[in-house]
Formats: structure tokens, sequence, C-alpha cells
């Protein structure tokens, strides 16, 4: 699941129904872009919880305002298990 802006008060709650639902089975959870990492510039505040991880567990971080749609490909890639993380980090290096 790709989470993208940062959650409002009321999204939480349809995030953790979302997440609740899938049980034993797995859900990989992608926060992508800066708000939904970090909240952005508007967080904490009174309209935004602030990034993503703090009311679910987030499997793959993806910051960029907004990211590149390779670093989303990417993401998702690492999400589903189709690219180890060690492999993304050999990967990473060599785009430097």
């Amino acid at each position: 699941m790709a989470v993208m802006p940062a959650p409002n008060w009321h999204g939480v709650f349809g995030i953790a129904r979302i997440t609740g639902t899938f049980g034993g089975k797995s859900l990989s959870i992608i926060a992508v872009g800066t708000d939904a990492v970090s909240g952005g510039l508007v967080a904490p505040s009174y309209a935004v919880t602030g990034g993503v991880a703090a009311t679910v567990p987030v499997d793959v971080f993806l910051p960029g305002s907004p990211p590149t749609p390779f670093s989303i490909l990417h993401a998702i890639l690492l999400g589903l298990g189709r690219i180890a993380p060690a492999e993304a980090a050999r990967v990473n290096r060599r785009a430097r």
C-alpha cells in the first residue's frame, strides 16, 4: 500500500483499518514523498499527524518532493521483495 500525503487525523483511522483487514497476510506499506515520510512543512499541527510511521509500521521510506518515477518503481520492488535491500544499496551506490 502506498501512502502519499501526510495523513490527517481522520485518515489515520482509515489506514489502520485497511492494514488491520489484512491480518497475517503480508502488506508492504510504502511512504511516498517527503510529506508521507516526515509530515512535510505542516507537521506537527492540528491537521496533520506527522509521518506515516507515527501511525503504522512502514516498510519502505521514499523521500522526495516529488519522488522520481524510477524511485517509486524501485520502492515498489523493494516492498514486494523482488529486490533484496543489500542489492538495492549496491544499485544506489552505482548511481552516484
